[in-house]
């Protein structure tokens, strides 16, 4: 079992600190990473495939993606939300603002208290830094 997933995003030019300026609490930086890199990210668009289920007073979603783009899906966000537009809250997410790589696939799961969606239909809004923003109906809870 996967007990950590890390994936860092490394600058071409580091943060240079100026020591000079240090005092008790803080050393400012003269000079911040270099991260423009991220901006030339090709788009990526995911395939998404979701279920929901309710047991109990918990209604539960999964949501399976996968990055079948030639570039890294780069901080993948999923929001659960009503079909009014506001987002579910609270929800209790596995994981959130995660990397796919090109052929990668992930499935997560959430879940939150049926009450809080007040029998409403919801959607799954997927988006991140270069991901083409989709929103998907969630089907109803079996």
């Amino acid at each position: 079992d996967t007990l950590s997933r890390n994936f860092y995003a490394l600058a071409a030019a580091t943060d240079s600190l100026d020591f000079p300026k240090t005092n008790w609490f803080v050393t400012p930086q003269s000079r911040y990473a270099d991260l423009t890199a991220l901006q030339h990210l090709a788009p990526v668009t995911l395939r998404a495939a979701l279920s929901v289920s309710a047991r109990n007073d918990s209604t539960f979603l999964t949501v399976t993606l996968a990055n079948a783009g030639v570039a890294p899906a780069f901080m993948v966000y999923l929001d659960w939300r009503k079909a009014g537009g506001a987002s579910v809250v609270p929800v209790f997410w596995e994981d959130n603002y995660f990397t796919l790589l090109p052929g990668e696939r992930r499935t997560l799961r959430a879940w939150c208290h049926s009450a809080d969606l007040g029998g409403a239909a919801t959607r799954l809004v997927v988006g991140g830094w270069n991901v083409t923003a989709d929103t998907l109906d969630a089907p109803a809870a079996r």
